[in-house]
């Protein structure tokens, strides 16, 4: 999403350079803790091992990493032929059906979030996905675009994950709420703690 979240990972990318840090992506990674605990070794799959004393990366592909299903956040979004809340408009919905609530950011291509002429829902709301929590999502979607042909809807369920091992720390899933303000925290708390080496 430009201008978003995905400016929070850049600017972490470019935080963690400037600190002497090394991102490897698309690459599959084994990770051994050295005995001594003294960090860890990394294995890549196309460029060879690594040694480092920290690690940062999403738990989900952590083998071992477990995952806490009560934190996880059920998620769906939805691509929309045209806009169907204004062609310029940003918005944040809450959607409540049988007291359960739904949150749903609506984007154009005023965002760049998608091509001239189209619009993108998304929907969570806490909890496991579960077909129950499908139909949630489902209807939430369903009530704000059904003046809109849908493109494509795609459901998923993020959980975060507990582990903190030494010198690893796990970046963890967003949460249900659209919150910047506190991914950016637990990026900063991630950076103080390697810095105190």
């Amino acid at each position: 999403m430009y201008g978003g979240g995905s400016e929070l990972a850049q600017a972490f990318c470019r935080l963690c350079a400037v600190s002497g840090g090394t991102y490897i992506l698309g690459e599959n990674v084994e990770i051994a803790q050295e005995d001594d605990s003294s960090g860890f070794t990394v294995k890549t799959s196309e460029h060879g091992t690594v040694k480092t004393k920290n690690i940062v990366m999403d738990p989900i592909y952590d083998p071992e990493a477990v995952f806490d299903k009560e934190a996880a956040v059920s998620r769906a979004f939805r691509i929309l032929e045209k806009p169907v809340l204004g062609d310029d408009t940003t918005a944040v919905v809450s959607h409540v059906d049988s007291q359960v609530v739904t949150s749903l950011l609506y984007l154009t291509q005023a965002t760049l979030a998608v091509p001239s002429g189209q619009s993108i829902i998304y929907a969570w709301s806490p909890g496991p996905l579960t077909s129950q929590k499908r139909m949630q999502l489902q209807r939430a979607l369903d009530d704000v675009s059904s003046d809109a042909n849908s493109l494509f809807t795609a459901y998923f369920e993020v959980s975060d994950a507990k582990c903190a091992n030494g010198r690893y720390f796990g970046t963890g899933a967003p949460d249900s709420l659209v919150d910047f303000d506190n991914t950016v925290q637990r990026a900063q708390n991630i950076v103080m703690c390697i810095q105190q080496d």
